[in-house]
């Protein structure tokens, strides 16, 4: 239809779509049920405030150890956590620098998944002086379900980036000890930057002493 204004072609689009639709497709709009949903409510939770400063990070790294992920954590004075995706590198041994980087700049504290699918960035960021908190299985459940139960009741912020979106887009749960928890096999992408931000937010609160070994 060349001989239609810019209007009418929307207006087309949208009788042809129907509201949903036109809305997914015409404008970029999910509707909230259809995505993120191992954390609804998720998407109510966005900001767009500056985040506050950096309480702790969390490292991750995908099944295939393709990807690495840093998430970052930081309270907010009414005691609300702020999550966000920090940096998503391909590999994984750029995690060592960059979190002990973070780590003597920030003063904040360094958490990472024992079950963690590179099996040497333990020993590789205690070796760099990375004051590192390792969390075990209980933890690590813990943690997952504490991010569930922190988003529904609004106590969790993010400023829309990109990598965390996706990931919480991409996964799916698993079970454990008859709990749930983020499942790297079950899920249609790499999760990493999500467990990276799940971790981090557990010991958002923990206060950093760089005189105290936290293994």
């Amino acid at each position: 239809y060349p001989e239609d204004t810019p209007r009418e072609a929307i207006l087309r689009m949208r009788k042809k779509l129907g509201p949903e639709s036109f809305l997914r497709e015409g404008l970029g709009i999910w509707d909230e049920d259809t995505r993120q949903g191992v954390l609804p409510g998720w998407s109510a939770c966005a900001v767009d405030e500056d985040p506050p400063p950096v309480s702790a990070i969390g490292l991750a790294v995908s099944l295939d150890l393709e990807w690495g992920s840093i998430g970052a954590a930081g309270l907010w004075p009414d005691g609300r956590v702020n999550l966000g995706a920090v940096e998503r590198r391909r590999g994984t041994t750029w995690l060592v620098g960059e979190a002990k980087r973070i780590q003597d700049v920030h003063g904040c504290v360094v958490v990472m998944d024992g079950k963690c699918p590179d099996a040497s960035l333990q020993q590789a960021l205690r070796d760099a002086g990375v004051r590192v908190i390792v969390a075990k299985l209980e933890d690590y459940i813990e943690a997952c379900s504490g991010l569930v139960n922190a988003v529904k009741d609004n106590l969790v912020t993010h400023q829309r980036t990109t990598e965390l979106d996706d990931a919480i887009d991409d996964a799916a749960w698993r079970t454990v000890l008859d709990r749930k928890v983020w499942g790297r096999k079950q899920s249609t992408g790499d999760i990493s930057m999500l467990e990276a931000v799940t971790l981090a937010r557990a010991k958002v609160d923990v206060v950093y002493d760089p005189m105290k070994s936290f293994w």
